[in-house]
């Protein structure tokens, strides 16, 4: 993982310790995550690990590409990804401390998805 080998996840999560703000979109969104999904140009969706500085997982482009919120819901479903978040292209998600504090817009569309398992069931929350 070339953010380990160069250095750089340490140096974001220590500035993220002393309270750096960051942000970021698609690529740049979805890499403070444990872990991801994103479409390779050979091989489609693909899982990997992110960061680990935000807890759970995320996909950006989920309105213009619908099959990566709907692929995102099977893997949350199955375990084989973290609940977390679908973010439309427009949409942002505001995290504090790694917990969500607000969605814009707050009403949508575009839309903050909040992927979840409950009782078996995922849930999927606008």
């Amino acid at each position: 993982d070339c953010w380990k080998l160069t250095g750089i996840a340490t140096v974001l999560a220590e500035a993220f310790q002393r309270g750096v703000t960051f942000a970021g979109v698609s690529a740049g969104a979805m890499c403070w995550f444990e872990s991801f999904l994103w479409r390779s140009h050979d091989d489609g969706l693909q899982t990997s690990e992110g960061l680990g500085i935000v807890k759970g997982s995320m996909t950006p482009h989920s309105q213009i590409e619908p099959d990566r919120r709907a692929h995102m819901h099977g893997l949350v479903a199955s375990g084989a990804m973290s609940e977390g978040y679908a973010v439309d292209d427009g949409a942002a998600l505001v995290l504090r401390e790694g917990d969500p504090v607000r969605f814009h817009p707050a009403e949508g569309p575009p839309f903050v998805y909040r992927i979840r398992r409950r009782e078996g069931e995922i849930a999927l929350t606008p």
